[in-house]
């Protein structure tokens, strides 16, 4: 069985050694080694940088989807009120836990809906920046919301005006890889970067980590080319990846 061509953590890692220099006694470093208590903090932080920066630019290997089917009516049907979903569960004035958003989800991007059982295609949300409207319940939502969420403790929860009976939910979402970390099987510098040749900003990106703290002078010089390598990541990605089908493509 064949495997992506990924490259291993420990060739990114070697091409931030070669760009500080730090290759002229060891391969395997003198500062940026794999056993310096640091290097798992400094290498986490810049794949957390690099990841933003994709998802800013609107990556679609970061974006993800998930379909939740038959989420109930609201159980107030006041105009005020309204449903909300987060890590937690779905609130329709009883919190139901059989509905939750992903864990790598970093913010949704777009909402789609239909009528439970309908068999129709998925109807685009718009999403609201200012406050949702107080809203007769119908059928559908039309319209959704992220802001703080119900316990007010932070920022992650989709508030939506609520139907008068079940609704399906598509959501696109921004999503998230795991940090590196040590395992039973897989060293930590052995472990794969699951994004397709990503050595050359990712391994800016862990310069950049090393030189900020330590004041060198082209510091920023060195952001500025992980973000322009990155931006031409995602060129190319956009330049080959055919458009998702019609219907179904997350906003950008």
């Amino acid at each position: 069985m064949a495997t992506a061509p990924y490259d291993t953590l420990e060739l990114v890692v070697d091409a931030a050694r070669s760009r500080l220099n730090d290759m002229i006694v060891s391969v395997g470093g003198d500062i940026l080694t794999d056993n310096a208590v640091f290097t798992p903090t400094v290498v986490n932080t810049a794949w957390r940088n690099q990841q933003d920066k994709l998802a800013s630019l609107g990556f679609y290997g970061l974006i993800d989807q998930v379909i939740y089917q038959g989420l109930p009516a609201i159980t107030n049907t006041d105009p005020s009120a309204q449903t909300w979903l987060d890590w937690t569960g779905f609130n329709n004035g009883t919190l139901n836990v059989s509905f939750v958003l992903p864990e790598d989800c970093i913010v949704p991007t777009r909402l789609d809906e239909r009528i439970t059982g309908s068999g129709s295609n998925f109807i685009k949300m718009d999403v609201i920046r200012s406050g949702l409207p107080l809203i007769v319940k119908g059928l559908l939502n039309k319209i959704w919301e992220w802001r703080m969420n119900a316990t007010g403790t932070g920022v992650g929860a989709i508030w939506m005006p609520g139907t008068s009976g079940s609704f399906d939910l598509r959501i696109w979402f921004a999503s998230y890889l795991p940090d590196f970390a040590p395992n039973e099987t897989t060293p930590f510098s052995s472990q794969n970067v699951p994004i397709m040749r990503i050595l050359n900003s990712f391994s800016l990106y862990i310069v950049a980590e090393v030189c900020g703290p330590r004041g060198d002078l082209d510091a920023k010089t060195v952001k500025m080319e992980a973000d322009a390598a990155t931006a031409e990541l995602f060129g190319r990605e956009k330049a080959l990846v055919l458009p998702p089908p019609a219907g179904g493509a997350p906003s950008q």
